[in-house]
């Protein structure tokens, strides 16, 4: 059965520099995520000791009903400090939507990699438990649990700054362009075959720096473009050609 990838190859259009609308849109969403971690990093730094201040003025006002004490004994700090840093371990054990686990599955590999799901507003993934938890359950730990995944907001966000550093362009444009070409979904299993010498969790990693790209986790697994990144690309490259019938 002919694929979708398969269909494009077989057209064999061209790709009108997709590798240089990459570049350009990371360099300027590099720009965007390194103002966020600049802003991130400090609100997350204050809501951690927030955390530790709260821990500490509970701790303070459940012991003087039983002890009299002059300032904050050193125990008490140890107390408020070992409390967040229980919250951080229960986050670590709290799971959230975020990224999904999905198997790919062809002739050459079978394995399972995390996708993302942190495109737009699916950032806002990290500050929330899962919605088929406990609703009451999952108030209660995205509230006490705020705080470390704040801090996890901002490791994300380091994270996908350096991955957009690293990315391997070759690979990320040919993929991409498999993709627009495609002009809708394409199974990822699919996707990670036409790259065979490339590990499938390196592939997923390098797609999702590029903001648009969308990971489909329902069975089959699968991926493909925002209309609005195909959209852009479209608008950028008329604006290439244009230039270039003008020189």
């Amino acid at each position: 059965m002919e694929t979708a990838i398969d269909r494009f190859k077989h057209a064999n259009p061209k790709t009108d520099g997709v590798g240089a609308w990459i570049r350009k849109s990371l360099r300027a969403d590099t720009m965007m995520y390194m103002v966020a971690t600049l802003i991130l990093g400090p609100i997350a730094l204050l809501a951690v000791l927030a955390m530790y201040a709260f821990a500490l003025v509970v701790g303070y006002f459940i012991l003087s009903q039983y002890i009299e004490f002059r300032g904050i004994p050193f125990p008490l700090h140890l107390a408020a400090a070992g409390f967040v840093f229980l919250l951080f371990w229960l986050n670590r054990n709290v799971e959230h939507d975020a990224w999904a686990p999905v198997r790919i599955r062809n002739e050459e590999v079978n394995t399972v990699v995390r996708v993302s799901q942190m495109t737009g507003a699916g950032w806002l993934l990290l500050l929330q438990s899962p919605r088929d938890m406990n609703p009451a359950l999952r108030f209660v730990t995205n509230l006490l649990l705020f705080a470390p995944r704040l801090f996890d907001l901002f490791m994300a966000v380091c994270k996908r700054v350096i991955s957009m550093r690293t990315i391997d362009l070759s690979v990320c444009s040919k993929a991409v362009t498999l993709l627009m070409n495609a002009r809708g979904r394409v199974n990822l299993a699919e996707l990670v075959r036409e790259f065979p010498t490339v590990n499938p969790q390196d592939l997923v990693d390098d797609l999702s720096a590029v903001d648009g790209v969308v990971f489909l986790t329902n069975d089959p697994p699968g991926v493909t473009l925002s209309p609005m990144v195909v959209e852009e690309y479209m608008q950028w490259r008329d604006e290439q050609r244009a230039k270039s019938a003008s020189a």
